[in-house]
């Protein structure tokens, strides 16, 4: 195992961190971004690896996952997170200074799994960028009450008795959205109005249709790119149902579900119609939303579209026109010209 040698103090302190316990890493880190570093947790007294380390990324957010196995269960958490290897918290007797790392939990009761989730903007990471953590588990043997501390073990660091492992930021990619005010802007460039103009027809040839829903309710048509500018951004007020059919309104009788609902028909339609519109193979119909937060935690991106038509058409609906808009606003805000991902969504 390789050996690392430095000695300054100094840890990277994490105002912006935010923790959920028992969160799965593929829920923690919603699609994550080409690989997740995995090490072992490891009771070096006893050579005794009782679990896992794993920290990956997604366009957002960067989550660290500790898993421990069957018999044993996290009491206490501590961990430090640096850019610089030289900025590890030690003492100056060079023994890991675990009181000094910046995230510290005590965990009653103790729990198998834990993550912790951190912007990756808060700590000025980008693609390419390496991040180190050295993190020490209080271990408890259940069968006994013994506690243990386990590190999660990827190289020693010399002359201090702790391990730090590292992780290269993931490039993100393949899915791309665009907002209702970026499908209602002008032409230019190569902005998503140049790409209206260049693909509504051929993607919507009847048109595009909000609205209906399973009760063949009311509707709202679009017939052609210049009939989405003059419609978005919608000015017609607050989340609602339609409350009539219309065909090509002016945007102040476009209220904001609807709007939001022309913006995420777009993103999923021509994603659809245009292998280039994304780069991604698999489908944005087919993503799932994974915030537990979100009142459509589970739906399909198809699902979400299907009953934002059914609240604007007046149909029977669980969910209200407020909740429904905010789904498909999270929804079209996810992956902005294909360059940012807020880990709304995720694979199936």
């Amino acid at each position: 195992m390789m050996r690392l040698n430095f000695a300054r103090r100094g840890g990277l302190t994490l105002a912006a961190l935010t923790m959920a316990l028992a969160v799965p890493m593929a829920s923690a880190t919603g699609d994550a971004c080409g690989e997740i570093t995995c090490v072992p947790l490891v009771v070096h007294e006893h050579n005794a690896t009782v679990g896992t380390a794993h920290l990956g990324n997604n366009g957002g957010n960067a989550c660290l996952h500790f898993q421990v196995m069957s018999g044993v269960e996290i009491t206490r958490i501590d961990f430090a997170i640096v850019r610089d290897l030289a900025n590890f918290p030690t003492v100056w007797s060079q023994d890991p200074a675990v009181g000094n790392y910046p995230v510290t939990q005590i965990l009653n009761p103790p729990v198998t799994q834990a993550t912790y989730c951190y912007p990756l903007a808060g700590l000025n990471l980008e693609p390419g960028d390496e991040v180190c953590l050295a993190a020490l588990l209080t271990i408890r043997h259940i069968p006994t009450g013994l506690l243990f501390r386990a590190w999660a073990t990827g190289d020693l660091i010399e002359d201090c008795g702790a391990y730090i492992f590292c992780h290269t930021v993931q490039e993100c990619g393949g899915f791309r959205t665009q907002t209702q005010g970026g499908w209602g802007a002008p032409a230019q460039g190569n902005n998503p109005g140049t790409y209206l103009n260049a693909n509504f027809a051929a993607a919507f040839p009847l048109g595009l249709t909000v609205g209906g829903g399973d009760c063949n309710g009311d509707t709202l048509l679009l017939t052609s790119a210049q009939a989405v500018r003059d419609a978005l951004p919608g000015q017609g007020g607050g989340p609602a149902a339609l409350g009539t059919s219309s065909v090509d309104p002016a945007s102040s009788g476009v209220n904001n579900l609807a709007a939001q609902t022309i913006a995420l028909t777009l993103n999923l339609y021509f994603d659809l119609y245009d292998p280039d519109f994304g780069s991604s193979s698999n489908n944005l119909a087919e993503l799932v939303v994974i915030d537990p937060a979100s009142p459509c935690f589970g739906m399909t991106v198809t699902e979400v579209m299907n009953e934002a038509n059914n609240v604007l058409a007046g149909c029977p609906s669980t969910f209200s026109a407020s909740d429904i808009a905010d789904c498909a606003a999270a929804i079209n805000e996810n992956y902005i010209d294909g360059e940012q991902d807020n880990g709304f969504l995720g694979l199936p």
